[in-house]
């Protein structure tokens, strides 16, 4: 049969690559797949699998070791995928104190937060009403304590069950701005694929709308291709320039950490990024 049965072994999207490690066959059922790289492909260890850099062709790999000729597809990682193993892999290596771009907030912080945001829905009361921020920061902290940092980090690495088919609208850009207020924080930085950068053009409204209404007057988001996202009304508009990424950063409040371009009237532009900073 051509159909045979694959290895339970999963190739890792080593150096980030994209890949989900999840075939499709013909008959559409999901199998899991090894990856064929070219001979002059440099191959390394990456944990227990073996990984390899470039582009792969991608076919079962059968029980006894040779390539089965059934049709794949590799499904891309989302946005939200890729930016929640980064950040995870980044938590383990710069450990639970260090610092992050929320105020007040350490590493270890940052991933209670994100944990009881999925796992604990009766702690959300607390990110919106002063009223019950003591009850988010006490499950904050039983979380931390209970599985400790590691362990929280470890369990962070997939999104809880009811999330995850809505994962990709939901976190792409939630998990991209908390990536990025670590990677700030700590003197890094990364660059995104056109792809991801489009991804959170598609977010903007939903963060900037706050923004506008605070603000009370005319935002303009320019992403300096001519793509333009227009918000609210008035007589002294603040154009905000940058990649889509670097916008999703100001209007989320990060507005001394976006690299964007302001361009109106001095007190607009300080009243504005005033109204950002609020978020």
């Amino acid at each position: 049969s051509e159909q045979r049965s694959t290895q339970g072994l999963l190739i890792h999207p080593c150096e980030h690559q994209h890949l989900a490690g999840c075939g499709v066959l013909s008959d559409d059922r999901q199998q899991p797949i090894g990856i064929e790289f070219p001979l002059r492909s440099h191959a390394r260890n990456c944990g227990t699998l073996r990984c390899w850099s470039p582009q792969p062709t991608a076919t079962p790999v059968t029980e006894r070791g040779d390539m089965s000729s059934v049709p794949v597809r590799v499904r891309s990682m989302t946005l939200a995928q890729r930016q929640r193993a980064l950040l995870c892999d980044l938590f383990i290596e710069l450990g639970p104190t260090a610092p992050t771009l929320d105020e007040g907030w350490k590493t270890q912080d940052l991933a209670a937060h994100l944990w009881i945001r999925e796992h604990r829905p009766q702690a959300m009361l607390g990110m919106f009403s002063e009223k019950y921020e003591s009850l988010t920061e006490r499950i904050q902290t039983d979380a931390l304590h209970t599985h400790g940092f590691v362990g929280l980090v470890e369990r962070l690495r997939k999104p809880a069950l009811l999330i995850r088919p809505v994962d990709a609208v939901m976190n792409g850009a939630e998990y991209f701005i908390h990536h990025m207020d670590v990677l700030r924080a700590n003197d890094r930085d990364q660059t995104l694929s056109p792809r991801d950068e489009e991804s959170l053009r598609r977010s903007l409204k939903m963060f900037a709308g706050k923004v506008a209404r605070t603000y009370g007057d005319r935002l303009v988001l320019d992403t300096n291709d001519g793509k333009q996202l227009e918000l609210g009304r008035g007589t002294r508009p603040v154009h905000v320039i940058g990649k889509p990424s670097e916008l999703i950063m100001f209007v989320s409040g990060r507005t001394e950490n976006a690299k964007v371009e302001l361009v109106g009237e001095p007190d607009a532009v300080k009243k504005l990024t005033e109204s950002a900073g609020e978020i």
